[in-house]
């Protein structure tokens, strides 16, 4: 698919400095017309749209992915050919012993409600919503998930984080979708990073520990990727028509955990 003249939709691309920024700052050069979703902070929203809206067209959308309602009220009006499904959360659990029984299985549920929202109920919403609109109007459509390349090396992620890999864990099974839909012009693919960026709790001692967990020596790769390699991925994707049900990793080969507070 040529991405000129296309609508696209980054879900979670709201936050300055990140992923989902970047990968729709990447689409606006390329000629597309992009759709900012966020959850919560409009003000940094704006921020992120004035810095993509310098390359194209970009609009600001606001919705909960956790609500139904206001998924379809995102979709009521647009009918988006290019959807990037990069909303995520990253809730750790704690250790059994570390709190007493009933508030630990409050704790439990909330991490397990928050991850699955985030991370898995969330991006479907939003797939199924996507398919349903563009099926109706008879368009071909792209739709990529950004996902976690750690999960999908065999990387053990400690138990303090296996809701969370649970929950991410579902790009394996697009096959489905690929099967009816993709003879209906609708393609589907994963997009897997690994430690692309920083986040804002990383402490100044993940990079040691990346080093020491990387197989690439410093001087051929940095520590941190960026942003570019993954949006490369997104756009050869979106651009290779003969492509449906791939999962791409973008992770130089590593399966580094960094150390977050």
């Amino acid at each position: 698919m040529d991405p000129r003249g296309k609508l696209a939709l980054v879900t979670g691309a709201g936050r300055e400095g990140r992923i989902g920024a970047g990968l729709a700052g990447r689409l606006a050069r390329e000629g597309a017309d992009v759709i900012i979703h966020y959850r919560s902070d409009e003000e940094e929203a704006r921020r992120v749209a004035d810095h993509v809206g310098q390359y194209g067209k970009v609009e600001l959308v606001r919705a909960d992915l956790s609500d139904y309602r206001q998924v379809a009220e995102m979709f009521q009006s647009l009918t988006p050919e290019i959807v990037v499904n990069n909303a995520s959360v990253f809730r750790k659990s704690s250790l059994p012993p570390e709190l007493p029984f009933q508030e630990y299985m409050a704790h439990i549920d909330s991490v397990l409600r928050q991850n699955a929202e985030g991370n898995l109920l969330g991006p479907l919403r939003v797939t199924e919503a996507a398919i349903h609109k563009l099926l109706g109007e008879q368009k071909q459509g792209v739709i990529v998930f950004i996902g976690d390349a750690s999960i999908y090396r065999g990387f053990a992620y400690p138990v303090d984080r296996a809701i969370y890999a649970m929950t991410k864990s579902y790009m394996e099974h697009l096959d489905p979708y690929t099967r009816e839909y993709g003879k209906r012009g609708l393609r589907f693919g994963a997009v897997l990073n690994g430690a692309m960026l920083p986040t804002r709790n990383t402490r100044p001692e993940a990079i040691e520990v990346m080093k020491r967990q990387t197989n690439v020596p410093d001087d051929i790769l940095d520590p941190w990727l960026g942003v570019e390699p993954v949006a490369d991925e997104m756009m050869h994707f979106v651009r290779s028509d003969h492509l449906n049900g791939t999962r791409s990793l973008v992770d130089g080969g590593r399966v580094p955990w960094s150390p977050d507070e």
